[in-house]
């Protein structure tokens, strides 16, 4: 009977330590996944937040641009569209007189609205130049076209342009 109850309580107690053993693991897995759902709320907060500046940088610089006079069309994904037509001639990529005179014309608003502002500049993660050509000529001839537009208006914009 002794060896019955010696056995018993063996088995009594290894049961009692995969039990706490096994709550342990539940209330780890528990905690793990709150503080998972936490950080998911938290970075879509942040995310929020950083729309709402996104949307104030775009509407404040519609508004400069419109009380300028300046005809730039902003997309809702932030980009600002400026045609071809009027920086630079077919198949070039020198910088024509009336391209340069928008460049001035749009750098100093977009400069004052973007980066002169802290609560805007903070955000700013980059500024991309894109050059664009019609669809004639070869794809690779296009792309380098492409390439030397962009880097023209960025040597423009930087003040060193010849």
């Amino acid at each position: 009977m002794n060896d019955y109850l010696a056995a018993l309580h063996e088995e009594t107690s290894e049961d009692y330590t995969m039990l706490s053993i096994g709550d342990l693991m539940s209330g780890l897995l528990l905690l793990f996944a709150l503080l998972f759902i936490l950080a998911l709320m938290q970075i879509g907060e942040l995310s929020e937040v950083r729309q709402q500046t996104r949307n104030k940088v775009l509407d404040t610089l519609e508004q400069e641009f419109r009380r300028a006079g300046v005809d730039v069309v902003i997309t809702p994904d932030g980009e600002m569209v400026l045609p071809d037509r009027f920086f630079f001639d077919t198949g070039r990529y020198e910088l024509k007189p009336e391209g340069a005179a928008r460049l001035q014309q749009i750098m100093p608003i977009f400069t004052r609205v973007v980066f002169a502002r802290p609560e805007f500049s903070e955000d700013i993660q980059r500024v991309v130049i894109e050059g664009h050509t019609s669809q004639s000529g070869d794809y690779v001839g296009n792309m380098n076209l492409s390439l030397q537009r962009a880097n023209t208006v960025l040597l423009f914009i930087a003040g060193l342009s010849d």
